[in-house]
């Protein structure tokens, strides 16, 4: 046993971290093999009936966050829900021919969305009515056979982003080169994930994360708040990392104040619906100004966004296509779209800004109190 540990802290310290390595330090010697443990229901088949975005259209992403952790390194997923996107990562990583782990964080009990709407998207649910995710995640990625590059961890997100600072801290684990956040969907709560999430970054390291649009305006609250307050220095320019990167629709993000000042955010959008974060690298200042100037990054126009809100929101029944100004009318009732979105409302301080919930509402409701009044505008305030 002796030499068998020998042997395995040699592999490790000559050849990166191994996944049996991070499933060691993770989840301890004897639960270190989940999948092998795991025995599966038998009233449950593999299944997907969740399509991921992440999965489905940013395979040149995923690449991307793969290459920062590198062939031996890891990436961490918070929030794997029934595996998608995780087993995205495990296919990014082969036909890069890289053994990188994915290590899974998850409770696998659903989020307030699904909870209130349950149905399709809580998924199976046992005798006392809890999801069944766990199992459903376990199945597909057995199915899928990427368990050999995935570890699940079964904790909240900022838990186990505090456990796993904790590892990085004795020298049991390195940093994650890549972390993708898909998990609260909320304000704050998602900011307050992205402040315990941060600082496990080593420097060029990537933060991303899913479901900056419109339908989940808190997201972009959170992110942007976060970006927004944190020290000049802090992130890398996207130009500086993604000018290289497979060409995408992209956007960048600016922050609108209340006189219609705009602020442009070092974050970079990968359209549809992913967010890039990447930490500035470390080194003196000579060294950092001698990189090589970056490329023009090609992006569509700026996002335009508030903090706490549009004080000129567009009303939920106006439409340019019967407005006036459409029908070809002047006067003082033609109002054009870009009349729209110019004013924020009122800051009122770090984690306290007014915020909306995307629940169990009909669709109109949504709009009105969330899409229209919260969520982050593109030029002249169309979407």
């Amino acid at each position: 046993m002796l030499l068998v540990a020998l042997l395995l802290a040699l592999l490790d310290c000559c050849l990166g971290i191994s996944h049996d390595a991070i499933a060691r330090a993770l989840l301890g010697a004897e639960y270190s093999e989940p999948f092998a443990r795991f025995r599966p229901p038998a009233d449950m088949q593999p299944a997907s009936w969740y399509a991921s975005v992440f999965a489905r259209s940013h395979h040149d992403l995923a690449t991307e966050m793969i290459r920062a952790a590198g062939p031996n390194g890891y990436v961490v997923e918070l929030g794997s829900f029934i595996g998608d996107s995780a087993t995205a990562l495990v296919r990014a990583a082969q036909s890069l021919g890289y053994n990188t782990t994915v290590v899974c964080v998850d409770t696998w009990l659903g989020d307030l969305k699904m909870w209130e709407r349950k149905g399709r998207l809580l998924g199976p649910q046992g005798a006392t009515g809890e999801p069944r995710l766990w199992e459903q995640f376990m199945l597909n990625v057995i199915a899928n056979k990427v368990s050999r590059q995935i570890v699940p961890v079964r904790m909240p997100a900022a838990t186990a982003m505090r456990y796993l600072a904790r590892k990085i801290d004795a020298g049991e684990l390195p940093s994650p080169g890549a972390i993708y956040l898909d998990t609260a969907h909320a304000y704050p709560d998602t900011e307050l994930e992205l402040a315990e999430t941060w600082p496990v970054l080593p420097p060029g390291g990537l933060l991303v994360g899913d479901d900056y649009d419109q339908s989940w305006a808190p997201v972009q609250q959170s992110v942007n708040e976060f970006v927004a307050t944190q020290p000049a220095g802090t992130f890398d320019d996207p130009a500086q990392f993604a000018s290289g990167w497979y060409r995408r629709s992209r956007r960048l993000v600016s922050l609108v104040d209340e006189a219609g000042g705009v602020r442009p955010l070092p974050l970079l959008l990968q359209l549809p619906s992913q967010w890039v974060l990447r930490k500035a690298p470390v080194g003196d200042a000579p060294a950092l100004a001698a990189r090589p100037r970056p490329k023009r990054l090609r992006v569509g126009p700026a996002l335009r966004c508030c903090l706490a809100g549009w004080a000129d929101p567009q009303p939920l029944n106006w439409s340019s296509s019967n407005s006036a100004c459409a029908r070809g009318r002047k006067g003082g009732a033609c109002r054009r779209e870009s009349n729209f979105y110019t004013r924020c409302l009122p800051e009122e301080g770090r984690l306290r800004q007014p915020t909306c919930h995307v629940g169990l509402r009909n669709a109109n409701q949504i709009r009105r109190e969330c899409s229209l009044k919260f969520a982050c505008r593109g030029s002249h305030g169309a979407r």
